[in-house]
């Protein structure tokens, strides 16, 4: 998952210099849409804790942060319609999930008109 993260944060800043980086500072929302399962009910969690470790090994510029946002998905398409609301209100800059192929297959074909990954 750190990889996955790493990879997500080099595609944020792709074509931008360190001094555009490093001065102008932001947060990077993740929209992150998890079942309503017990077994994975820490994964936001894990989210933040990669997010702390790019801080601490300096791979992450001081004036950004990583903003974890998690809604409910695969209940009845509640997933599709929370990715519309974290792109549209939360100003979502990456998705994580959701769980299921049949949300998945819709947001997947939204993602591209958001210009998200």
């Amino acid at each position: 998952l750190f990889l996955i993260v790493l990879s997500i944060w080099r595609q944020v800043f792709a074509g931008k210099s360190s001094q555009e980086t490093n001065d102008s500072g932001g947060v990077v929302v993740i929209g992150h849409l998890q079942p309503n399962n017990p077994a994975i009910a820490h994964e936001p969690d894990i989210l933040r804790m990669c997010a702390d470790d790019l801080r601490e090994r300096g791979i992450l510029p001081e004036k950004y942060s990583f903003e974890v946002a998690t809604r409910e998905s695969c209940n009845a398409y509640s997933g599709v319609e929370n990715a519309a609301h974290l792109h549209y209100m939360k100003n979502a800059t990456i998705y994580f999930g959701p769980g299921c192929n049949n949300e998945m297959l819709a947001i997947g074909r939204l993602a591209p008109r958001w210009n998200v990954p």
